[in-house]
């Protein structure tokens, strides 16, 4: 899945499935794959199958599964009944505070993202998402602090590169801010979020055109 071998992940999780077809982390697995390949209908009949236990790794796939549809309650619901489940599992309190940071509910966000962190100190992501959410609560040193930690620890965070885009745009560096998100847009061309300030970024350029 890392190298982008959507296929290979697919047939490996559907043969491990074969074997143990009610293992929550195996589902959570294939639902993710799924959502990855563009086959969001196969990932809502993975997550509604039958599974031994609710773990982290099920419920964050059931809540992007709600996230690609657009159902932010349902979202919101299995986040948090994964930090519940699983309350020393990383992957549960980094989903909820990138959703809650997706709605601006800036307090909750941040503490849930900072127990993420406490957790899992080097989770991909994690402190890109935080600078981020800094950046759009205009706490610029608090966000460049996140965004120096993150890619220091790796120069192609996109998720990082693309806050400290907007950090940029947002203090009135438009064309350092462009160098962040096409950096970042090279790295995931899928990013929406990198997308869409890379539009800003243009318009602010006065590059109407390109945006």
């Amino acid at each position: 899945l890392v190298a982008d071998e959507t296929a290979r992940a697919l047939a490996t999780l559907g043969e491990g499935l074969a074997a143990n077809p009610r293992d929550p982390e195996l589902l959570g697995q294939l639902a993710t794959t799924q959502l990855v390949a563009d086959k969001a209908d196969e990932a809502r009949k993975t997550v509604a199958q039958p599974r031994s236990a609710e773990t982290a790794g099920i419920l964050v796939a059931e809540g992007e599964v709600a996230r690609r549809d657009g159902d932010i309650p349902k979202t919101i619901t299995a986040f948090t009944r994964a930090t519940t489940a699983a309350p020393a599992d990383d992957r549960g309190w980094f989903a909820l505070g990138r959703a809650q940071n997706e709605r601006e509910d800036t307090t909750p966000a941040r503490a849930s993202l900072a127990k993420a962190i406490a957790l899992n100190p080097a989770g991909a992501g994690y402190q890109g998402e935080l600078g981020t959410l800094e950046t759009f609560a205009n706490r610029f040193g608090e966000a460049k602090a996140a965004f120096d930690k993150a890619l220091a620890a790796n120069p192609a965070d996109y998720v990082a590169l693309t806050g400290q885009g907007l950090a940029r745009l947002k203090q009135g560096d438009a064309e350092g801010g462009l160098d962040s998100l096409l950096r970042a847009g090279v790295l995931e061309p899928r990013y929406a979020r990198a997308r869409t300030y890379t539009a800003v970024a243009y318009y602010q350029l006065g590059r109407h055109a390109d945006a």
